[in-house]
């Protein structure tokens, strides 16, 4: 048997103040190009915007455009053809949802599964499984991806692959002892 629950008073909110608050509009959006330790690796470039909650993003830049707390952050990430991300695991579940295109999905401790999904397709990733995606396409393609989780729960939850930490050694680049992003100075040119 259902019983009804009390009716619960909710918060009374101006259309200014529910647009300064609660919207992203994707005409003033603002990419981060270097949200994650692997963004600067060859082939591993992509353009994140970040909707709801940090998630995991390691660079200390990468503030929200909707900045009120949710049980999960909403991320859209242009990827460039022929590009992706390194292979990479998460302490919580994640959610991909291909907006204009195909892309291809692996999972697996190297990568050994994988299926293509297209626009409006949808695939989970459990807790602690490697996986990454990739952009085989001739075009940008967009992608939502969701992620379980405050802020507090996806701090410090990304666990990369040993290869792609090889080759983000060879950058220079570092996490500090919080898990931000540390890009390595560069040398002036004169």
């Amino acid at each position: 048997m259902t019983t009804a629950k009390p009716p619960v008073e909710a918060p009374s909110m101006l259309p200014d103040q529910m647009e300064k608050e609660r919207v992203y509009r994707w005409d003033k959006r603002k990419s981060l190009s270097d949200a994650f330790l692997m963004s600067r690796l060859p082939g591993l470039r992509t353009d994140v915007y970040k909707i709801i909650n940090k998630g995991i993003s390691e660079n200390p830049a990468g503030d929200p455009a909707i900045s009120i707390e949710h049980p999960f952050s909403m991320t859209i990430v242009g990827i460039e053809p022929d590009h992706g991300n390194g292979l990479h695991s998460h302490t919580t579940q994640e959610v991909f949802f291909p907006l204009d295109g195909n892309l291809v999905f692996a999972w697996g401790d190297n990568a050994e599964h994988s299926l293509e999904l297209g626009p409006w397709d949808v695939i989970t990733i459990p807790e602690n499984v490697m996986r990454q995606f990739w952009n085989h396409s001739g075009k940008t393609v967009h992608l939502l991806a969701m992620l379980g989780g405050t802020n507090a729960d996806t701090k410090g939850s990304m666990t990369y692959h040993p290869r792609v930490l090889e080759e983000v050694q060879k950058t220079g680049m570092r996490l500090d002892e919080e898990g931000k992003l540390v890009l390595p100075t560069e040398k002036a040119t004169g």
